[in-house]
């Protein structure tokens, strides 16, 4: 068995997966977000040192894609280090201003409206520089690409203030005497250009400019990136499949496929958005499917949600999955999250304009299950990459 498992490793670097494309949620869901430029944040009285917190200016444009979005909506997604009930009580309290004017909590925003508010204690929330021991899979001068664990998110939030890849990356900068990032966590929070979910690992990259920043959101707005997940299903796929149902957010807040047959009439155009996935199935085995999903959008849960509507969802996936399912996996198997990897992000370089192609090495927890469960020898692997490589 240690022969074999050393065998499949060597077929995995071969396919680029390496002990190894992105979140099912990144910033295409909110065009206007911390990380990126839409956001003007200015600070008036911001000290350069890490963890003193003065509070922070912030004028938004309304975009296209964010029409009729709930304004507290909006915000708190824009700006994940504050919760959706500490906006609301901004709006209730007439602190938020839309086009110079205060609103009800439950206004909806129109493209072109320019929202104005102050957020206190921007910095304290990230203030902590946390040894996490990320590992770096490339950095220069314009940005650093790290592997994000399962079960870390990306920054701060109300019900997680500390231990996130933010923390990590802030110990990184100041630790090898990096400036751009350690004197102002304000620059830190807006290098973020993409998101993963909490339980997906794989590449995340972040800008460590301003003009790379803007760069490389623009670069994902655009769709001219390469995203590629690896993920194990319950279920099993074609060989390769195109989903085009568009996705969009229930009343709830959760996400769901906009299915042909579903009547729409209900629901309102602006919450539908169009997605596209391409799914291949590599492998399947005993009701298991080693599958890679390439985004062509970027929308929240787009991954998970398109193996669901294709009848096999991720193992392991909380919202998603199959309880039943998921339960025995955990049993059995150990499953504890939902096994979805981001193996693979191609980029063009904000400055020189090259591809820069990223892979990350698959965790073992989901390595484990792929190994014991779906491929077992290196033939089986090598048919694993030729599939891939079509």
């Amino acid at each position: 068995m240690k022969q074999c498992k050393v065998s499949i490793i060597s077929a995995i670097v071969a396919l680029g997966i390496f002990l190894s494309p992105v979140n099912s949620f990144h910033s295409n869901n909110v065009k206007a977000n911390a990380a990126s430029t839409f956001f003007n944040l200015q600070s008036t009285a911001v000290e350069q040192e890490v963890g003193i917190a003065r509070p922070v200016e912030v004028s938004a444009e309304v975009d296209s894609e964010n029409n009729g979005a709930p304004l507290d909506w909006y915000l708190a997604h824009s700006f994940p280090q504050k919760s959706r009930r500490y906006f609301r009580k901004k709006i209730q309290d007439g602190e938020v201003k839309v086009n110079g004017k205060t609103v009800r909590r439950f206004a909806k925003l129109r493209t072109g409206q320019v929202l104005d508010l102050e957020i206190e204690d921007f910095a304290k929330e990230i203030e902590g520089a946390e040894n996490l021991s990320l590992s770096v899979l490339f950095e220069d001068d314009d940005l650093v690409a790290v592997l994000k664990p399962a079960g870390v998110v990306c920054y701060p939030v109300d019900s997680q203030k500390s231990g996130t890849v933010l923390n990590g990356l802030l110990h990184h900068f100041l630790e090898t005497e990096q400036q751009v990032f350690a004197n102002s966590i304000e620059t830190l929070s807006k290098g973020i250009v993409h998101r993963l979910d909490k339980d997906t690992s794989g590449v995340m990259i972040f800008a460590k400019n301003q003009k790379a920043a803007k760069k490389l959101s623009q670069s994902f707005e655009s769709r001219e990136t390469v995203k590629r997940y690896l993920g194990v299903c319950y279920g099993h796929v074609e060989p390769k499949t195109v989903v085009e149902e568009p996705v969009y957010r229930t009343k709830n807040g959760k996400m769901a496929v906009l299915s042909k047959k579903q009547d729409t009439s209900v629901i309102s155009e602006s919450r539908v958005k169009d997605s596209k996935s391409v799914v291949k199935c590599l492998m399947h085995r005993q009701g298991l499917s080693l599958v890679e999903v390439e985004l062509i959008t970027g929308r929240m849960h787009q991954a998970r949600l398109h193996l669901k509507y294709l009848g096999a969802p991720i193992l392991g996936d909380p919202i998603y999955g199959l309880a039943r399912v998921n339960k025995d996996a955990y049993q059995d198997l150990g499953v504890d999250r939902a096994l979805l990897h981001a193996s693979r992000l191609i980029v063009q370089h904000p400055r020189t304009g090259e591809k820069l192609d990223l892979s990350a090495p698959v965790p073992s927890d989901m390595w484990g299950v792929i190994e014991d469960c779906i491929a077992r020898n290196e033939f089986e692997m090598q048919e694993i990459i030729q599939k891939s490589l079509v």
